[in-house]
């Protein structure tokens, strides 16, 4: 993995009162994308495909009260002229004419993610991302699991899990942050830094960034995946980040795996050159289908990596299994 030593970061800084912000699709995550940047003093002007009906949208009522002056379908185009920068909330923007207008300009092109990485503030909770299509929900339900047996106040935010704006907003918001990054989030730069990241389903789009980019400690890739494995080879790091395989297979130095039905840690543990450390069995998740079980691997594979001692990985499998059966 090529180290960087330093991760770009790249903001407005405090200067989002003299910024024009698009927000494209106001759905539930558009929504608190406007309402964070008119917390920070951005001018925000809101799109969507089709026209929020004013007499008959509760979102349109906040957004008239906030000032969002609002354009739909062949109108949008016009907004892009005093445009500082586009923030990509709904998937189903991300094709649009309005976002391709914005990029054949060179206007800067962000999404959920970046925009909640970037309005962070002075001392934000930690980052540990998540992608991938298949495994990406289970892995960071499974992970909060894990963190919260262990005593600490973890949330799985983004896609189908909390919002991850209005956590990142909230002043008494969780201490770490578990952030599941969709295909969608990874089509535009980001320069978000985790402190270990997970992508055991390699991208269906060989065009989307690099999810393992910036990662502090630890990338979680499957080694049954050629895909995942050359996205961890191949990601620009902090210096010294790590690849960290999981296998459905005997784990080598370095990895965590399966021998018979034990999940051994090979990569965490005192002596992982020499020895295996027991985390939890496969009689301990319970009757779930091989998904599950990488999931399950990867999840323990990030808690392992900040310091989440074996008793406490057991446990939160044991949580998580209960909740199936």
């Amino acid at each position: 993995m090529p180290s960087s030593g330093a991760v770009s970061h790249t903001s407005f800084g405090d200067e989002w009162s003299d910024r024009v912000v698009a927000v494209a699709g106001l759905g539930s995550v558009g929504l608190a994308a406007v309402d964070a940047l008119h917390h920070i003093g951005a001018t925000v002007i809101g799109i969507d495909t089709h026209e929020i009906a004013s007499n008959h949208d509760e979102r349109a009522k906040l957004f008239t009260y906030l000032g969002v002056k609002l354009h739909h379908g062949e109108s949008a185009p016009s907004v892009l002229d005093n445009l500082d920068l586009v923030v990509v909330a709904e998937q189903w923007m991300a094709d649009s004419s309005i976002v391709a207008h914005a990029y054949s300009r060179g206007i800067p092109i962000w999404s959920e993610a970046e925009l909640a990485w970037q309005i962070r503030g002075e001392e934000p909770a930690p980052w540990l991302t998540v992608a991938g299509s298949r495994s990406g929900s289970a892995t960071a339900v499974i992970l909060e699991r894990i963190l919260s047996a262990a005593g600490v106040r973890a949330l799985a935010v983004g896609n189908q899990h909390a919002s991850l704006l209005e956590s990142v907003m909230d002043p008494e918001g969780p201490a770490v942050l578990i952030v599941e990054l969709s295909e969608t989030q990874l089509r535009w730069p980001t320069t978000l830094s985790p402190v270990s990241a997970v992508a055991v389903d390699a991208p269906t789009d060989d065009t989307l960034f690099n999810p393992f980019s910036g990662t502090q400690i630890a990338c979680v890739y499957s080694v049954q995946n050629a895909g995942s494995r050359r996205l961890a080879e191949d990601a620009d790091v902090v210096e010294g980040a790590r690849a960290v395989g999981v296998s459905m297979a005997s784990p080598g130095f370095g990895d965590i795996g399966l021998v018979e039905n034990i999940v051994a840690d090979r990569a965490f543990g005192d002596d992982p050159r020499h020895e295996a450390e027991e985390l939890f069995t496969l009689d301990d998740l319970g009757d779930v289908e091989a998904e599950v079980v990488i999931s399950a691997l990867a999840a323990s594979a990030v808690a392992r990596s900040v310091g989440v001692k074996s008793h406490w990985v057991k446990i939160g499998i044991g949580d998580f299994a209960s909740t199936l059966h």
